[in-house]
């Protein structure tokens, strides 16, 4: 039985993430996200806390300990139900880069077709509708290796943005982004915090 208050978006219960080939060690986690929240991880190393963040968001599951993600725990999901409850996660970093054989609009289309089986039309004019409220300004169908690194973040953004996620993670995203454009970024995620709970 689910210990989860229904205000609860996400509850890790000493849950320990698998290291990978990391040798950095990794201790218990007991935490709650809850619905409509900013909260944030820190600790000192960057790859340390993306392991972290990846459990949480229901990307790997815990090697110990459990992940609750809205009531659900994730070691206990079969494919379809990780499938259906990862659609509504977003999750941005710095590390996931938008597929350089696909122009913009598809990379920010992929999730849509692959989670909500829209018609490939719907699928586009959802896209480029995001895209333009993210004042975008640029060509939509221009390659990720054409735009520069403010653009592709915006991209970025659009991508994890298009499922209208409830959970939204951020794992360092705008690192590689001067300190006004992390300003600008950080203007356009707020305009989607609303009704979101954000890690």
């Amino acid at each position: 039985m689910s210990t989860s208050t229904v205000t609860d978006t996400v509850h890790a219960y000493a849950a320990v993430p698998a290291p990978g080939e990391s040798t950095l060690t990794f201790p218990a986690l007991d935490c709650r996200i809850q619905t409509s929240t900013l909260t944030c991880l820190v600790g000192p190393h960057r790859s340390q806390l993306r392991v972290y963040l990846q459990m949480l968001a229901g990307i790997n599951n815990p090697a110990q300990g459990k992940v609750e993600i809205f009531g659900q725990t994730t070691n206990e999901l079969d494919k379809a139900a990780r499938q259906k409850l990862r659609s509504q996660i977003g999750y941005l970093s710095g590390v996931s880069p938008l597929l350089s054989v696909q122009h913009g609009l598809m990379n920010v289309m992929l999730p849509m077709l692959y989670h909500r089986k829209l018609s490939f039309r719907e699928a586009a004019d959802k896209a480029r509708k995001l895209i333009a409220e993210l004042n975008c300004d640029f060509e939509p169908t221009t390659f990720p290796a054409m735009l520069n690194s403010f653009q592709r973040s915006q991209l970025a953004l659009a991508r994890a943005l298009i499922l209208e996620p409830t959970l939204l993670f951020l794992d360092v995203p705008f690192h590689d982004l001067g300190a006004k454009q992390r300003e600008e970024m950080g203007l356009l995620l707020g305009k989607y915090k609303q009704q979101r709970s954000v890690c």
